[in-house]
Parts: structure tokens; C-alpha cells; sequence
């Protein structure tokens, strides 16, 4: 036992990288055997962080594999000198709690501290995976019916399609109600996406009928695009801030711009990258996104109309919607058969952020990030089974 205590700040040495010789300052025996001002006298030490293993001196170096380790003498019967640095891994540098001195060892020399943690521990903390508080926020009972096409208008505000009763629902994110928006009218069949322009009107697509219809602030509402227009299966929906109209059209394989009083114009077809498009956001400085419901990924179509591939299929593969936040960055619904339904998180450099796994029932349709953000997407069981929106609640700072 005695050899063993002496041998304790060498322990304590091996742990936290410091030199024999500063070992043997922490040994009693040492310090009894020391003049009184000796330690007055002795040079003060540089804390330098020890050097590499393999800089060591070979007679210090561990054997290479288990078999070729030497038999472990017993601590008991062994000299001191014989306890080496071999020894002391297996008899005591194991999960016990480190020497009581280690402590003021590393207060002492504070740099060999920060020398033994390795790799920057702030980036490997940054890089854990932040965890969201996911919720139910809304259900049947509050006037959902498959509800889609979540879409955050420019008051705050977030607009439902109700698929199955044919209305229009709003979000009041600041109070957390839902209240009736529009109601179903003759020829809107199934609301799939909308989108609010200058003037406070709102468009919104119709699959069945295939047609876009324009809701005024008045109450009125008039439909704008028709299949005599072209329009094939329109889904997405985006308006320029001179009310110029963008419609996805996802059976017609194209994106399609429609200026007020101009002939419409093809920013993407088959021929071009579009397979598919589905949901579409507006970015402040006109570039538009979009998802591709078969095809997977999302087209980016810059302002002067560029189009390139924004995410490939592979990044996003399931993409239902989209929605642009406030500060540029992008949500995507996924309705993965793989991983379950979950959220996607980028920002604008393409950059994955968060992956947000949602425990809503069936399928998961549309998104909305708000500006204090949250994120709201929506659910919908078939057949008439459950009709949900959840809400994303960010972590704390």
C-alpha cells in the first residue's frame, strides 16, 4: 500500500500529461526530504501541454497488442521502480475518479487543462442535433378537414385549405385560435394551396376543378384560371408584389408565370427540370423555390430566371410543401415512408439545419414558419379519421 501512495502523483501526472518531475513536486515524501526554501529556489515551471505519445521515449511506449503486454506484477509485492506506466493503466488509471490533487494540479497550470480536452469542444456541442418541442396544436374539433396549403399571409396570419368541406380556415398564431376564413363556394371542389397578394386578396388552387379562384376582401371571389388556360393540375401558388401570379402546375410539368394584362410566360417545364412542382415560396428578392412531388429535391428560379437545383432528391426526396421564414431560411414537410413524417430544416446556402421528426397521424401536407419561430405543419388521416396541425416550438437559446 505504501508503494502505491507514493506512486499517486505519478498517477496524477499521467493523467492530466504532466512530466515526472512536476510529479515528484506533489510527492510528501519528496517535500519532507526537501530544504524548507528549496521549493523558494526552484525555477518556475512552463506550462506546456505534453508532447505527443509517439514523441515519448521508447521505454515508455505501451506494447503495440494485448498478447504482446508483459505480465502485471503484483502492486503489492512489487517495487515502486517496477510500477510502471503499463502497470498503472491497468491497476489504476481505469474509471476511478481521478487523484485528489488533480485539481489543484490544473489550477495550478490551467493550460495542460485546455491541452487535454482535444477537438474544440464548443463546435462538437454546435454540431448536436437542437431538440424541438413538437405538439398538437389543433384538431377536428377546431374546424380542420384534411387540412393543406398552410401558407403565413403577410399579416401574420396563416391560411388552411380544407380539402374535404371546401373552406378556408385562419391561424391567429399570437391568440393560438382557428376561425373561418372563406367559405365553400360552387366550383371550389378541393382547396390545395393559396397564396395572398397586394390588396388583401388570397388565390387559391382547386385540383378537382383545375382552376385558381381569387378571394376579395370583400367577400366576392372569381375564378382566374381555368383548363381552357392551359392549366392541367395547379397546385403551388405565388404572388409577385405587383400581383403578378405564379402557378405550379403539376400535371402540366411546368411553372407558370401570369402578368396582369400579359401573355403568361413558362419559367420551367419537363424540358428544363420541372417534373413534377407542387409548392411554391417567394424569396423578398423574387427568386422562387419549389418542391417536386415525384421527382423529388427543389428548383431554385432566380430573378432572372435561372433555373437551377437547389436540393437534390436526394437531400429532399419527399417533399409535400415549403415555407420561407421571415429571415431567408426554408421548411420543408416530408412525408418520408422511411424515416416517418419530419420537418427539414435550410438555410439559403443550401445548408441542412434541423431534422424535426413530427408524430402526426397519416400523411403530413403543409408547413408554415412564423416569425416568432415556430413552425406549423399539418396532418390529415384518411378516411375522415383525423384531421391535425402541430406546431415545431424552436429550443432555448
Amino acid at each position: 500500500m505504501l508503494g502505491l501512495a507514493r506512486t499517486a502523483p505519478l498517477v496524477a501526472a499521467a493523467l492530466l500529461g504532466l512530466s515526472a518531475c512536476d510529479a515528484a513536486s506533489s510527492d510528501p515524501a519528496a517535500d519532507a526530504s526537501t530544504a524548507p526554501d528549496a521549493a523558494a529556489q526552484r525555477p518556475d515551471r512552463v506550462c506546456e501541454p505534453p508532447p505527443p505519445r509517439d514523441a515519448q521515449p521508447a521505454s515508455d511506449a505501451r506494447p503495440a497488442t494485448p498478447d504482446a503486454r508483459p505480465p502485471t506484477p503484483d502492486a503489492a509485492t512489487t517495487p515502486d521502480a517496477v510500477l510502471s506506466d503499463a502497470v498503472l493503466s491497468d491497476a489504476v488509471l481505469s474509471d476511478a475518479a481521478p487523484p485528489a490533487d488533480a485539481a489543484a494540479v490544473e489550477a495550478d497550470c490551467p493550460a495542460l487543462a485546455d491541452a487535454a480536452i482535444g477537438p474544440d469542444v464548443a463546435a462538437a456541442d454546435a454540431a448536436l442535433p437542437r431538440v424541438w418541442n413538437v405538439r398538437r396544436l389543433f384538431s377536428d374539433a377546431d374546424g380542420l378537414s384534411a387540412p393543406d396549403g398552410l401558407h403565413r399571409m403577410a399579416d401574420g396570419r396563416v391560411l388552411v385549405a380544407n380539402q374535404v368541406t371546401g373552406d378556408l380556415q385562419v391561424i391567429d398564431p399570437v391568440a393560438n385560435t382557428v376561425s373561418l376564413f372563406f367559405e365553400h363556394f360552387p366550383g371550389l371542389s378541393k382547396p390545395e394551396e393559396t397564396a395572398d397578394g397586394p390588396g388583401g386578396v388570397v388565390y387559391v388552387s382547386d385540383n378537382v376543378s383545375r382552376a385558381v379562384h381569387r378571394l376579395n376582401p370583400d367577400g366576392t371571389h372569381e375564378t382566374v384560371l381555368r383548363p381552357a388556360d392551359g392549366l392541367v393540375e395547379p397546385k403551388g401558388l405565388a404572388v409577385r408584389p405587383d400581383g403578378t401570379l405564379v402557378v405550379a402546375d403539376e400535371g402540366g410539368s411546368r411553372i407558370v408565370e401570369y402578368p396582369a394584362g400579359a401573355e403568361p410566360v413558362v419559367l420551367v417545364d419537363a424540358d428544363t427540370g420541372a417534373s413534377s412542382p407542387e409548392s411554391l415560396q417567394l424569396a423578398a428578392d423574387g427568386t422562387l423555390y419549389c418542391t417536386d412531388d415525384h421527382a423529388g429535391g427543389v428548383l431554385r428560379i432566380a430573378p432572372d430566371r435561372t433555373v437551377s437545383q437547389f436540393l437534390t432528391p436526394q437531400q429532399v426526396r419527399w417533399a409535400d410543401a415549403v415555407s420561407l421564414a421571415p429571415n431567408g431560411e426554408l421548411w420543408f414537410s416530408e412525408a418520408n415512408p422511411n424515416t416517418g413524417p419530419r420537418l427539414l430544416h435550410y438555410n439559403a446556402a443550401g445548408d441542412l439545419l434541423d431534422t424535426i421528426p413530427v408524430p402526426g397521424p397519416g400523411r403530413m401536407l403543409g408547413v408554415a414558419a412564423l416569425a416568432d419561430g415556430r413552425v406549423l405543419t399539418a396532418f390529415y388521416q384518411a378516411p375522415y379519421i383525423a384531421s391535425e396541425i402541430w406546431v415545431a416550438e424552436p429550443p432555448a437559446p
